[in-house]
């Protein structure tokens, strides 16, 4: 995933988090206006209409002499009916009748009383309004005393309403510290979450970001310092993941530059040191070449020497050859290639290594029935590259083992196999035996190898060391290169020659 996509991601969190938030305090402050505002009030309205016509029923007891809503006489005589009490009964009972009509156009008193207590109040006001207008108009005793009996009854039924609205009241109180409970543990829920959203989206961001950058600061300056095997952690595909990639691959490259300015400034004081070298060797050479020249002329025709001093020229010709494949060597490569008979050339090369290998004690065996007929390669630099390796395997191979050479091709490429019987190279020095100065030998230089590894490369192909068959100690060098040449083989650089690995 992306950067910009992770800091999307965590954006669209934080804001679904924040909504979340802000539409939970929203529906708690209209669920608690809801379930607590609206019950009290409603509580309200019903509790003031009953107490208005409990009021009003009391006003009808004084209007016909009755303590209020007790039902019982004042005196033990009947109170005088006047148009003024009956003024105040009336009065009265309009009162009731506009208590009973807005009472019963209240849900809330509804719910709380029901539909029968409704009916009942209903009732008992069309029943004082009968027995009032009775009495005031015929002024019996027995119909005053029903009406007493009816208003305290009514009286009694409306504190019992108000009991039971009472009793709903605390009950509705209660139910309102359980919702105030529930709300407040819904935002409390809210601010947890958001507070580990908060520290998640730090978290991310110290593992997104934070750890990143240090990461990519810690190596740029352990790579300024010169510490070019530092390498970082890639972890995902993010934008700092490939950066930390480009700067593993940077690391790299320096290195390889690094190892490759050295191996140039090493081959190069090589090269002036191998040109000295011949420069002061070919001056003794023309001489005792030039005396056993003399030499020779002047000795009988029939003298033994003759032989010896013509073995003495020779040695010194192919010194010489010696001397002048060491310059070209030493020169910058500049491949000469055309195309070579791979049979007379090899044959040629083992020849040359006959008396290094008679002097140790070891034969070379050449395997070349599966060898192409031609091939296009340098047949001087690769004939150095070949010597290199012969004469490690030749130096290694225990007395009266033998050195093979096989030589194969396949499709268009071919190559040349050199095993020996030696102790063979430990896995961990098998890359490093191709690197200039590497050797294990007391009297080699480092370089044959390195040259050969040269050679190769510029003629298109590799050199590798294979794991000797059939369960074998020794090593076994395998040149590959095509049998047409692949690139110009034009490269410079000063590069020696020795053998050693």
């Amino acid at each position: 995933m992306r950067l910009q996509q992770k800091f999307a991601l965590l954006f669209a969190v934080l804001g679904l988090t924040a909504a979340i938030n802000v539409g939970v305090a929203v529906w708690a402050i209209r669920f608690l206006e809801r379930e607590l505002a609206w019950p009290l009030e409603s509580i309200s309205e019903v509790m003031s209409g009953l107490y208005e016509m409990k009021r009003a029923v009391e006003d009808e007891s004084a209007a016909i002499g009755f303590l209020r809503g007790s039902g019982a006489l004042i005196s033990g005589e009947a109170s005088e009916r006047t148009d003024q009490s009956r003024a105040r009964f009336q009065a009265a009972e309009l009162r009731i009748e506009q208590s009973v009509r807005r009472l019963e156009g209240s849900p809330s008193y509804l719910m709380r009383s029901g539909v029968g207590t409704t009916r009942n109040l209903r009732d008992r006001a069309e029943r004082l309004r009968a027995l009032g207008a009775s009495w005031f108009d015929e002024g019996d005793d027995a119909v005053r005393s029903s009406l007493g009996h009816e208003l305290g009854s009514t009286h009694e039924l409306i504190e019992r309403l108000e009991g039971r609205i009472l009793r709903d009241t605390s009950l509705a109180v209660e139910h309102s510290e359980r919702l105030r409970t529930l709300v407040l543990g819904l935002v409390v829920v809210t601010i947890v979450v958001v507070l580990l959203v908060g520290v998640l989206a730090v978290s991310l961001v110290r593992r997104w970001v934070v750890t990143p950058v240090e990461a990519l600061r810690v190596a740029a300056a352990r790579i300024g310092s010169g510490d070019l095997e530092h390498r970082l952690t890639v972890v995902g595909s993010d934008e700092l993941a490939e950066l930390s990639s480009e700067v593993n691959h940077m690391a790299f490259m320096l290195a390889q530059l690094h190892d490759e300015r050295i191996e140039r400034e090493r081959l190069a004081a090589v090269g002036e040191m191998t040109r000295r070298i011949v420069h002061n060797l070919r001056r003794p050479l023309s001489g005792i070449r030039a005396l056993a020249e003399t030499t020779r002329t002047e000795l009988p025709a029939d003298s033994d020497l003759v032989g010896v001093q013509d073995r003495i020229m020779r040695a010194v010709d192919r010194f010489e050859e010696w001397l002048r494949d060491v310059l070209r060597a030493a020169s910058p490569l500049d491949l000469q290639v055309s195309e070579v008979e791979i049979r007379p050339w090899i044959k040629a090369q083992l020849e040359a290594h006959e008396p290094e290998a008679e002097t140790k004690r070891v034969t070379i065996e050449l395997d070349d029935a599966d060898a192409p007929d031609r091939a296009v390669f340098d047949s001087h630099h690769l004939g150095h590259a070949l010597s290199a390796v012969l004469t490690n395997a030749i130096d290694f191979s225990p007395e009266g083992r033998t050195v093979g050479v096989e030589i194969g091709s396949e499709n268009s490429m071919w190559w040349i196999r050199v095993s020996d019987s030696g102790p063979g190279i430990p896995a961990e020095d098998i890359e490093e035996v191709f690197r200039p100065y590497m050797t294990t030998r007391a009297t080699g230089t480092g370089i044959g190898l390195a040259i050969a590894k040269r050679v190769l490369e510029q003629h298109g192909g590799t050199i590798r060391v294979l794991e000797p068959q059939n369960g074998d100690s020794g090593t076994v060098f395998e040149m590959r290169l095509g049998v047409e040449l692949a690139n110009d083989g034009h490269v410079g650089g000063s590069i020696g020659q020795d053998s050693g690995h």
